[in-house]
């Protein structure tokens, strides 16, 4: 054999190597990769494509369990409820916990107080996300109102330290915690280098990149008076942040009246503003939670003259479909929804 006939015959055997090296990258890129875990008071998915998911996932996994055990206010031992029985005292936390009580209270304050972290004494009372819920008599939601108020909360930032001011009151971070997650998911993604990906905690939602073919992810908006699998329709949404908020999560019904969880600190009660469910698009995991839950409490007058003012799909009880103007394009009526639902937009 010739020296030209080695020669081909090495790179040939050198080609047909490069190829299957190809190959098999570009199988480990597009290989699918999930993950799912029941952490934060939810069933949590992780879903995404190529070599560096399945470090990425587990890392996310990692962090909801430690944040469980510092956020939860059912985990006895947890940060918060250490606080919620300090009876007044200052109790050390740690930066991670101090930063988002404090993001929350800004929360708090920009909202008035309809969007209220210490409302753990009127949730407990309603026990709407427990096995025995029942309606409280109007005595016992004036009781419980007295714990009500974010004023109580008080920060020590040089100590690292909180304390809540008035007995009874409770610290519960459910509406933001879950978008504060997904924002440190987002942090690692980027870290591990993660070019697609999916984080859904329920009502928290983040997309990274795009799908394969590169056009855009496609959530179903959940029709709020059909199963878990009926959708009013698709957004399609990339590099994002999505929270929703809505009546038909945790309730319970008595006498023909729909009890659910998110309750309207003025009233006490289920807030009851016209709306049955909202979606919201934002920069950030945590302004999207937030924005979700105040939003629905202020109801639908407010949403429908702001709907300039934010990334929002809303559902009321009369079945129009309320969408900004910034995300018309990407919204579509599933073909069930064109006939109980009517989409409107700005004035």
């Amino acid at each position: 054999m010739n020296l030209k006939k080695i020669f081909f015959s090495v790179l040939v055997v050198i080609c047909c190597i490069a190829l299957l090296w190809m190959g098999i990258q570009q199988s480990a890129t597009t290989k699918k990769v999930e993950q799912t875990d029941f952490a934060l008071d939810s069933l949590v998915t992780q879903t995404g494509y190529g070599t560096n998911c399945k470090e990425a996932f587990q890392q996310v996994s990692n962090l909801m369990r430690q944040t469980d055990e510092r956020l939860s206010s059912y985990q006895l031992e947890s940060e918060i409820s250490k606080i919620n029985q300090s009876n007044g005292e200052w109790v050390p936390v740690s930066r991670e916990t101090f930063d988002l009580l404090q993001r929350a209270l800004q929360y708090c304050q920009q909202s008035d107080g309809v969007f209220d972290i210490t409302m753990g004494t009127l949730i407990d009372l309603w026990g709407i996300t427990g096995e025995n819920p029942k309606v409280p008599t109007q005595q016992q939601i004036d009781q419980a109102m007295e714990t009500v108020g974010w004023e109580n909360v008080q920060l020590d930032r040089e100590g690292c330290a909180v304390r809540l001011a008035k007995p009874g009151t409770k610290i519960e971070l459910g509406g933001i915690v879950k978008g504060a997650v997904s924002d440190q998911a987002a942090e690692i993604y980027n870290i591990q280098n993660v070019k697609s990906a999916i984080f859904s905690a329920n009502s928290s939602i983040y997309v990274k990149g795009t799908q394969l073919d590169g056009k855009p992810y496609q959530l179903g908006i959940r029709d709020p008076r059909g199963t878990a699998n009926d959708l009013i329709g698709n957004l399609q949404v990339s590099d994002c942040f999505v929270g929703t908020s809505g009546d038909y999560e945790r309730y319970f019904e008595q006498d023909g009246i729909r009890y659910h969880h998110i309750l309207d600190p003025r009233t006490g009660s289920p807030s009851q503003t016209g709306l049955m469910g909202i979606t919201v698009v934002a920069d950030t995991g945590i302004e999207a939670d937030f924005l979700s839950t105040w939003l629905f409490i202020m109801g639908k007058d407010y949403v429908e003259q702001h709907l300039q003012d934010y990334q929002v799909i809303a559902i009321d009880t009369q079945g129009k479909v309320l969408i900004s103007d910034s995300l018309k394009n990407q919204f579509q009526l599933s073909e069930e929804a064109v006939s109980q639902y009517q989409i409107e937009g700005t004035k």
